[in-house]
């Protein structure tokens, strides 16, 4: 499918005021030719979209977050500003293909399938367009208490079927040591994600190559014990 960048417009604002006034120059450009703005607010770090719901042809403007409430889309997890950050550098910005992949996934919000919910989510993964390794980075630390750090998404990916496949810091502990060649071997992984996370989906195409997730689920099991290590509560018990 060819999908035109032009499509995307991508600006970056210090307000949400900033972002509202850049709408209203922009609004007859994105309604003539169905383009869509992406905005980062710097102020509060979050992605702010302004487009067309093609259902209604009304207008889509909302921070990212909230885009399934305003598509009225019930019961639906988007995790649309995860996969864009996916994409984009420590300066917000966006490569090509990115913005391919960011418009593809957007229009099918647009255009209410039902059945297309876009994820992409890879947090313990330092990159995906060249050579993959863990994050293993502190600058950006924060601290959760073990439930909600065994409860957080580590990985989300949707394959060929459309098929969405969420995997959470604990399914990759369970999974690894009870089937993955820890307390034995299946041949059969009975967690999907997690062998969507060793196979590999297709993410993208870059020079006629398949970049996939395979092997992401070695990465975040070497991110896993990183982040075990540096634990404040695991180090104060071990200097007890």
């Amino acid at each position: 499918e060819l999908i035109e960048i032009d499509k995307l417009i991508i600006l970056k604002k210090q307000t949400i005021i900033e972002t509202q006034a850049a709408i209203q120059d922009l609004k007859n450009t994105i309604r003539q030719d169905n383009k869509l703005l992406l905005t980062y607010i710097m102020d509060t770090n979050e992605w702010y979209i302004y487009a067309l719901d093609n259902n209604s042809d009304k207008e889509v403007s909302c921070v990212i977050t909230d885009l399934a409430n305003h598509l009225n889309l019930k019961n639906k997890i988007l995790l649309v500003d995860k996969w864009i950050n996916a994409y984009s550098d420590t300066d917000h910005n966006i490569n090509d293909i990115g913005k391919k992949n960011i418009i593809y996934h957007l229009s099918a919000l647009l255009n209410h399938d039902s059945n297309y919910v876009p994820s992409l989510y890879f947090p313990m993964v330092k990159k995906i367009q060249q050579i993959n390794h863990p994050t293993l980075d502190t600058s950006n630390k924060k601290y959760l208490n073990i439930e909600q750090w065994l409860n957080e998404i580590i990985f989300c990916i949707m394959d060929e079927e459309r098929q969405e496949h969420i995997l959470k810091r604990y399914e990759l502990i369970n999974t690894a040591r009870d089937q993955d060649g820890g307390g034995h071997f299946d041949q059969h992984l009975k967690v999907i994600s997690y062998y969507k996370s060793k196979v590999g989906e297709t993410i993208f195409q870059e020079n006629g190559i398949n970049i996939t997730t395979s092997n992401f689920h070695l990465i975040m099991l070497r991110q896993l014990g990183y982040e075990i290590l540096n634990s404040p509560s695991l180090i104060e018990y071990i200097n007890l």
